[in-house]
């Protein structure tokens, strides 16, 4: 009886060696087509009856970096890094100049060096291009590190990258950012991404693709009946390849936010900002760097000068799937993080937010009014109430016959909307003359000659639905 569980148990000691596995090959193709997750569970796995096999352990640290999972990337390389793997060596170094750590990259590059002197023995080693890239890299990043913006980051939120735009809840006044899918009648059918729609609705940027294949910004202005004039190309990145996208047009119609992939950029997409010239150019670009950008994607500032508050949009956390939406506190004027400001890594990162924010300041306030301002530009773009002859009240878009018609209807609901929020304000500014206040005497003036001019324009505004529905 005792040979006979002896033999047993040696069975089931041999069973795993002999059991077909899945390779790293196989998770690399898991990978590929969209499976991350399985990809590392699979190279655990496989890990587990290889231990010592590089490849795999290096690709796990790549695919768990690659998803936000840090821990776990460090642990697998610096394993694989002490089990030999040049390659971890690199990839340790690229991912501590990710995360600013600057001292460990420079540890993790010299040891890359030594070690590649020491495979050579006396023969002068070959400038190795990888190591050369990530030293550049580095040095411009600590460049960077020490122009690093004082902002308040008041809020984030993780969403879903095909629907990030969501997350920006801008008031009616500073206009409306939205997929191209929602460009205006007239225009056609565009392949794109996004597009920006100043208040009036006169005038609408867009990225769109290109000859080349790649993406770049075109304008088009509106014309009397509906129509637009022949779109036209903007080139703020004149001279410099990549990609031009994710447009943002201040209310003064000068000061142009947008990202671009192009050579100057830290990594990915980064967050311009340029100015038109009397002659409807640019002038030079500026790069907004740190914290705005960093060595990922980040794309679509969106600031709104009626709540004072301002979006960009990240992938830096490497979250699958998804990117975060940060909610910042913009300034008139730059001030740069003091070097020395034990915290000046953690606001570089934005990671915690609390780190940027002042001490005792309440930004519920903020909050509070981007809250209100979304709501009402959703009520506005949601909500009609109007009457064309022959037909009666008209309270749903899809009563109306014609894009052009549900198009006009929009512009005027959200022309509604301000002109009921500006009631609201002259109401309160009234209250507060009766309580004494009559330094606000001025403000009330100026407020009812708006109503005036705002009545003769929704007039006007409604005449163009009349007129696009009677076609």
């Amino acid at each position: 009886m005792k040979k006979i569980l002896i033999s047993i148990f040696a069975a089931t000691l041999i069973v795993p060696s002999a059991m077909a596995y899945l390779t790293p090959e196989d998770a690399r193709r898991m990978a590929e087509d969209g499976d991350t997750a399985g990809a590392i569970e699979t190279l655990k796995e496989f890990l587990g009856y290889e231990p010592k096999n590089a490849e795999g352990r290096l690709l796990l640290g790549e695919l768990a970096w690659a998803t936000g999972q840090d821990s776990l990337a460090e642990a697998v390389l610096d394993e694989a890094r002490r089990q030999g793997s040049r390659a971890a060596l690199l990839k340790l170094a690229e991912m501590a100049i990710d995360t600013y750590r600057f001292d460990r990259a420079e540890e993790l590059l010299d040891s890359y060096v030594r070690t590649n002197a020491g495979k050579r023995g006396r023969k002068a080693a070959p400038v190795d291009e990888d190591a050369a890239r990530l030293r550049e890299r580095l040095q411009r990043l600590q460049g960077l590190m020490e122009r690093v913006e004082r902002i308040a980051v008041i809020d984030s939120v993780n969403v879903d990258a095909g629907r990030f735009l969501s997350a920006y809840r801008l008031s009616p006044e500073s206009g409306k950012v939205a997929p191209v899918s929602d460009m205006p009648p007239g225009l056609g059918k565009i392949e794109g991404a996004t597009l920006f729609l100043p208040q009036s609705g006169r005038q609408v940027i867009w990225s769109g693709k290109n000859a080349d294949g790649g993406y770049s910004l075109r304008q088009a202005d509106a014309l009397t009946g509906g129509e637009w004039e022949s779109p036209v190309d903007i080139d703020p990145m004149a001279g410099e390849d990549g990609d031009v996208n994710y447009p943002f047009l201040l209310p003064d119609g000068i000061t142009l936010y947008y990202a671009s992939d192009g050579e100057s950029s830290i990594g990915g997409y980064d967050i311009y900002m340029a100015r038109r010239n009397a002659d409807n150019g640019f002038l030079e670009p500026v790069n907004l760097g740190m914290p705005y950008n960093s060595p990922f994607n980040d794309y679509m500032m969106a600031i709104d000068e009626y709540t004072g508050v301002g979006w960009f949009a990240s992938d830096r956390n490497r979250i699958p799937g998804k990117v975060t939406v940060y909610v910042f506190v913009p300034s008139e004027m730059r001030v740069n993080v003091d070097a020395d400001d034990p915290a000046l890594r953690a606001r570089a990162l934005l990671s915690p937010i609390a780190a940027t924010q002042e001490e005792g300041v309440d930004y519920s306030h903020l909050l509070e009014a981007v809250r209100r301002a979304g709501a009402e530009s959703s009520a506005a773009a949601r909500e009609i109430s109007l009457y064309i002859p022959g037909r009666g009240l008209v309270t749903s878009l899809s009563q109306l016959k014609t894009d052009a018609g549900r198009h006009a209807a929009k512009v005027y609901a959200q022309a509604c909307g301000e002109y009921a929020a500006e009631v609201a304000r002259l109401d309160a500014m009234r209250v507060e003359y009766g309580r004494g206040n009559e330094s606000l005497a001025p403000s009330i003036r100026s407020a009812e000659e708006s109503l005036d001019t705002r009545r003769q324009h929704l007039t006007s505004l409604l005449n163009k639905v009349i007129q696009a529905e009677k076609k």
